[in-house]
């Protein structure tokens, strides 16, 4: 199947950023007139438009579940709606602006590392910091949970991977001698045995979560990956990459089989997306921008 476009959200800003619901069932984005719009699908009505109050805005992230919609600001502010009310549930402020965050497939956790300081892990329904994780010279690029919550992977900007226990931020295992350059995105196994890692030098690797060794290296891609995320059944593992010399020319979308690293697809979008990201259902959509509207293309079709 050809990827193509499923819906256009109307949007009176040109949308910034793209995150969606594990079930598909309701989109977000940051929009460049400062308000976050957020969708239900498939209808495409929109169903809040909230003031962001002349934000700029860094990082987006919506919890699995659809329930919670997180944005970070350049200024340091977190906050976190409730999509079913459009109210904030919860607001943060760092020193420093979000430069990456993520939900624990639960939704009861949000990970946010302010740039330069260790990461945050936030209980959601408490309203307070669980824990912090070590401080790596640099910050954090790059998080992701284990799909069971009980640990956290960051790539870190001192070139090195790192494994900690969420519920408490005991370091478990790390590897900081495989990369030349920065770890830029990573994704557990669907067991959590192993954690696969994209850099900068276009190298991609499985670390044992338990020892930090490399146990498998990939080939080396023709441009570097800024995000990876395997499929729901675990099956495919999602690339989106990124032009190196020209950030705002658009580069591959690649799904690989995980077991095998064969491409199933390579798609090249017709502009830069906004995200990726995987619904329950197995398929694989990506978010595109145009001055009015949300285009969602579908880069792959229901498992």
């Amino acid at each position: 199947m050809t990827p193509g476009p499923v819906f256009s959200l109307n949007a009176a800003g040109e949308p910034a950023s793209f995150a969606i619901s594990r079930d598909g069932g309701l989109v977000a984005a940051a929009c460049r007139d400062n308000k976050l719009r957020v969708w239900s699908l498939p209808q495409g009505q929109i169903v809040h438009t909230i003031p962001l109050s002349g934000q700029q805005v860094d990082v987006t992230a919506m919890s699995g579940d659809g329930r919670w919609i997180m944005i970070g600001d350049h200024q340091g502010s977190v906050t976190i709606w409730n999509s079913s009310t459009g109210r904030v549930h919860m607001q943060l402020r760092y020193i420093h602006y979000a430069s990456a965050a993520v939900f624990s497939r639960d939704a009861k956790m949000l990970a946010i590392a302010p740039a330069g300081l260790p990461v945050q892990i936030i209980d959601i329904g408490a309203r307070q910091r669980r824990c912090e994780l070590g401080h790596p010279v640099g910050g954090t690029n790059a998080l992701t949970f284990s799909r069971d919550g009980s640990r956290i992977g960051t790539a870190d900007a001192d070139c090195a991977v790192r494994i900690y226990d969420a519920a408490h931020g005991k370091l478990l295992a790390g590897n900081d001698d495989n990369w030349l350059m920065q770890p830029s995105t990573l994704d557990f196994t669907g067991d959590g045995s192993q954690i696969v890692v994209g850099s900068i030098d276009r190298v991609t690797v499985y670390v044992d979560t338990k020892t930090g060794k490399v146990v498998r290296r990939m080939d080396r891609d023709a441009e570097p990956p800024i995000f990876l995320q395997f499929s729901p059944n675990t099956n495919y593992l999602a690339i989106l990459f990124f032009k190196a010399d020209n950030m705002l020319a658009a580069a591959p979308i690649a799904v690989l089989d995980a077991e095998s690293g064969r491409k199933r697809v390579e798609w090249m979008p017709p502009a830069v997306p906004l995200a990726v990201a995987w619904t329950a259902d197995g398929s694989l959509l990506a978010g595109l921008s145009s001055k009015e509207a949300l285009q969602i293309w579908r880069v792959l079709p229901p498992a």
